[in-house]
């Protein structure tokens, strides 16, 4: 049995999201929990394939209203819409923690082909794979 399948970080929300993405990278989704959960790492898969709704609402969010800023895309080239990536973030006692080690969280999601959003030149997404 493959090591995702055990782990007690994979739950159902990550199940849900996982499921949703295209098949080329659901496997490297699973992997990556997995690693991270031996760091001592819970991550929580929080989106895995945008609608063109969601992504617009997320857009608006920062452009025209009071809050941050949280993507600089309005649709066509986010990987999100297609399946191709994942946003995590990892879970304390229950809670999500924000101001976790990125860094490390990067590399591990490195070691399964993923692209960190936090490596690219003015896109302030940590999230992002």
């Amino acid at each position: 049995m493959l090591e995702w399948a055990t782990a007690k970080v994979y739950d159902g929300i990550n199940h849900q999201q996982i499921k949703m993405l295209d098949p080329l990278v659901k496997e490297n989704a699973r992997q990556f929990i997995a690693a991270a959960r031996k760091h001592g790492i819970i991550l929580r898969v929080i989106s895995a394939n945008k609608s063109q709704s969601k992504q617009k609402k997320c857009y608006a969010q920062g452009h025209g209203g009071p809050f941050k800023i949280v993507m600089n895309d309005n649709y066509s080239a986010d990987s999100n819409n297609f399946g191709l990536a994942i946003d995590v973030v990892p879970f304390v006692n229950g809670h999500a923690n924000w101001n976790a080690n990125w860094r490390l969280i990067s590399d591990i999601g490195k070691d399964f082909g993923w692209v960190w959003a936090g490596d690219i030149q003015n896109c302030n997404n940590n999230l992002h794979f």
